[in-house]
């Protein structure tokens, strides 16, 4: 073993003693002494690998490698110990060192580079890296280091045969020599282009953002269009900003979407260089280039919550992610207000382009869903007869291809349905049409849709038997082509009727906060259902959404979390 560290040591075979001074080496370099000083401590440090690799590089193949013609070097296989020499580690200091791993037909060099900082970390990461890619040109180099090194070089008998030895113990010399004179010539060059660039940032342009929390896409898209980012520092025992909590209409609040999108972020002081091997920083620019604009103004600035930083203090070319009382596009009861009221500024539907939905606090809309979730049911009702007697065309068209004295097996019906179900149904569709043709003028207003509340009840409970639990739908041939000539006419007038499916479910969310995080449940029968279903509709807690499922998915089910607020308003 040779510590150059404790002045002196025993390298190997040849007896060769090497002095060194390597303890003041390591200790001019920890106090900054001039290059020239350095340079001249270096010096035992090599000599004292030179020598160490000229006196392991005895290599040979012995007989039975010779005959066996087995050309693997030991000190990768390590098949017998005997083979093997002991390992001799040289220490400059605890970060510089060189391993030397020697067997009887090869040896293993691997060196740890000197990186005194972050930034050369990362530089020396990214040359080793670019060496080792093009390792089949170097021959002795290895594609993977030794674990704890950051290169190694193998040098096996076939090595020493071909090539002269002391150009290969010169090489490695060399290379030790030179390594830290490209890194430290790299690090002025990243240093002199960082600078330049900030410098150039803050005299012509106005590109300096700040962002709160992680958000590696926002941060790496910014970068590439040219910001440059200033670390946003929260100093121990600063007290945020109260929170304002606003009790004005839903619609208008502006801290029910954003209030909590990031309870669990930490607000703890960003490390200069944490994670940028993460973000395609692997020359430290970004991270120079931050420290030059810390004290500089951002002008673009990217928060969780809008309370963490007062708005009235901003400059006028100043942006920030947040904006007050933006809660009317922002939250889904701000969006369904705005599309109840687009009849007064447009003629568009927003049937046409949006799926329906309900505040289930307000009662009128209350109502209006309640009439909503008949009126699906007993189109579903058509269009199950329509589907069902397309079916049997198709199973009688195959009947009288298929051949063979197999019966088709009967499946067992639980129960069925008469057809006074499906009578109710069209009644109910043309009750509607007829209202949409204004021709009820005399009704009473508050007189439900055909049927009671009490009928609604028993009409539902009749349509959840055939579509969740199998029951058969009976129907005559006289009511087929009715439902079809229904459908049409409910074609023009519903323009969402294609996209509803058969089954009548709708999904419930709160009005704000909610981007994907709760349990989302869709409306069918009581016990399916979180919420609590009447016959008559669903009570909800104020404040809550509803709009119906799309047809994809058949059945309700749980939603997971992170799902896109807006778009998972109308999925299932």
């Amino acid at each position: 073993m040779v510590r150059t560290g404790s002045g002196q040591g025993l390298c190997s075979s040849k007896g060769v003693w090497v002095w060194g001074r390597c303890s003041l080496a390591a200790e001019a370099w920890g106090r900054g002494m001039p290059e020239d000083v350095q340079t001249a401590t270096l010096r035992p440090y090599l000599s004292a690998v030179r020598a160490t690799l000229q006196a392991a590089l005895c290599l040979e193949n012995f007989s039975s490698q010779v005959v066996e013609r087995h050309n693997k070097p030991e000190v990768e296989v390590r098949s017998s110990k005997e083979l093997l020499l002991q390992p001799v580690t040289i220490s400059r200091n605890e970060k510089e060192k060189v391993l030397i791993e020697g067997s009887i037909n090869s040896v293993r060099v691997s060196i740890a580079v000197k990186q005194a900082d972050e930034i050369e970390k990362i530089l020396c990461h990214k040359f080793m890296r670019f060496m080792m890619m093009r390792a089949e040109n170097f021959f002795i180099l290895r594609r993977k280091p030794v674990e704890g090194y950051d290169i190694s070089f193998l040098i096996t008998n076939f090595h020493t045969e071909q090539m002269y030895k002391h150009k290969l113990v010169d090489f490695v010399i060399h290379f030790m020599e030179e390594i830290d004179k490209e890194i430290s010539e790299m690090k002025l060059s990243v240093n002199a282009r960082a600078r330049i660039v900030a410098e150039e940032f803050l005299k012509n342009q106005k590109k300096i953002f700040m962002i709160q929390g992680r958000y590696p896409v926002i941060r790496g898209l910014l970068r590439w269009r040219g910001w440059v980012e200033k670390k946003m520092v929260h100093r121990a025992g600063a007290a945020l900003l109260p929170l304002q909590k606003d009790n004005s209409v839903v619609g208008d609040s502006d801290t029910t979407e954003d209030e909590d999108e990031e309870e669990d972020e930490t607000l703890q002081p960003p490390q200069l260089m944490d994670g940028f091997l993460e973000l395609n920083d692997l020359d430290g620019t970004h991270a120079l280039m931050s420290r030059m604009v810390r004290n500089e103004t951002p002008y673009l600035i990217w928060t969780t919550r809008r309370d963490m930083m007062d708005c009235r203090f901003l400059a006028k070319d100043q942006m920030i992610n947040h904006y007050a009382r933006a809660g009317s596009f922002t939250t889904k009861v701000g969006l369904c207000l705005n599309l109840r009221n687009l009849q007064w500024f447009d003629e568009a539907d927003a049937d046409s382009f949006f799926p329906r939905c309900y505040r289930l606090g307000a009662e009128d809309d209350k109502k209006a869903f309640i009439e909503d979730f008949w009126l699906t049911a007993a189109r579903n009702v058509l269009k199950l007869v329509v589907k069902l007697e397309w079916k049997s065309y198709s199973v009688q068209a195959e009947g009288k291809e298929a051949t063979g004295d197999k019966q088709p097996k009967q499946e067992k019906k639980p129960m069925s349905v008469s057809p006074e179900f499906v009578d109710e149904a069209l009644c109910a569709c043309e009750e509607y049409l007829s209202n949409l043709a204004h021709t009820d003028i005399d009704k009473d207003v508050e007189a439900p849709l055909y049927l009671s509340p009490e009928g609604w009840a028993l009409f539902l409970r009749r349509y959840y038997q055939v579509v969740h639990e199998g029951a058969e739908l009976k129907y005559l041939d006289t009511q087929v082509q009715r439902c079809e000539d229904i459908l049409q006419q409910l074609r023009a007038v519903v323009p969402q009727i294609d996209m509803e499916g058969d089954r009548n479910i709708w999904i419930v969310k709160p009005g704000a906060k909610s981007r994907g995080r709760a349990q989302y449940t869709c409306a069918t029968t009581p016990s399916r259902s979180t919420w609590r279903t009447q016959a008559i509709g669903i009570q909800c807690c104020p404040w809550t959404t509803c709009g119906p499922a799309r047809s994809s998915r058949p059945t309700c089910g749980r939603w997971g979390p992170r799902t896109p607020g807006l778009q998972s308003l109308f999925r299932a």
